[in-house]
Formats: structure tokens, sequence, C-alpha cells
């Protein structure tokens, strides 16, 4: 008889919201193996997305799009938000009438999780993920 792995039920939501500047864009992550992949392209995931432009009730006020994703994932998985925002471009007055406007970067800004539980993650340091990335490259195999 084989024994059935345990699993969290588990949900996250990409979105794009409206911000000064632009649009800040956030993105989840999963740790698969050895690399990272979209929760979108998990595995089993049940996805739900809603669109402003199709004036979609569900899209809170400001968002330009959602992605609500619920999934099965195993207990302690990392899991990593990247949000993107625009950078503000500080010019003083003579250099904004002088030259053209250049195109504003975008700032990075990463947050790691570990499963917990149903529903429940818990927020690590960027170390503390980093530190268990090593650990488990470390492990040895299972099987």
């Amino acid at each position: 008889m084989a024994k059935e792995l345990k699993s969290y039920r588990l949900e996250l939501v990409d979105a794009a919201r409206i911000v000064a500047r632009g649009e800040e864009v956030s993105v989840w992550y999963i740790r698969q193996n050895d690399g990272w992949i979209r929760a979108k392209d998990h595995p089993g995931v049940q996805l739900d997305t809603s669109v402003s432009e199709n004036q979609d009730t569900r899209c809170p006020a400001g968002t330009v799009w959602q992605r609500q994703m619920e999934l099965r994932v195993a207990p302690k998985t990392l899991l990593f938000c990247r949000t993107t925002s625009p950078q503000a471009i500080r010019l003083n007055v003579a250099q904004y009438l002088e030259q053209e406007r250049p195109r504003a970067g975008r700032q990075n800004r990463e947050h790691f999780y570990l499963v917990a539980g149903n529903y429940r993650k818990v927020a690590l340091e960027r170390d503390e993920a980093i530190r268990l990335i090593q650990d488990s490259k470390r492990a040895p195999s299972k099987g």
C-alpha cells in the first residue's frame, strides 16, 4: 500500500495595481526541485483570473488584473513573491527642460515564505531562505 504524501492547500494572488508613476506587479513563485516556477504553472493549480478591462466586479478598484490561485504543496515548501514597481526619477527643473525624459527603471522587492499549514505561510528573512535552499541541496536524496 502506497503511503500518501501530506500536502497543504494554499491560496496566492498575482496582481497588477495602479500606483504613482505606473503599475505595480506582484507574482508568486514556488520552489520546485532545484529551481523556481511561477505559481500559475504549478501542476494542479486552479486559476481564477479577473481583468478590470472586462469590467469584472471581482477586480478591486485600482487593480488592472489579478489571478487567484489555489494549489496543493508539500509542507515547508519555499515561496517568494516578487513585486516590481516604477522607480522615481529625480530631475531638477533645468534637467527636466533640457533633456529628453529618461525611461524610469523598476524597483524589485522579494519576500520569502515557508508553507506552515493549510492556507498558512510564515515570512522568512532572505538569508534564512537562502540557507534553507543551500541545506536542501546538501541533503542526501531519499529513495
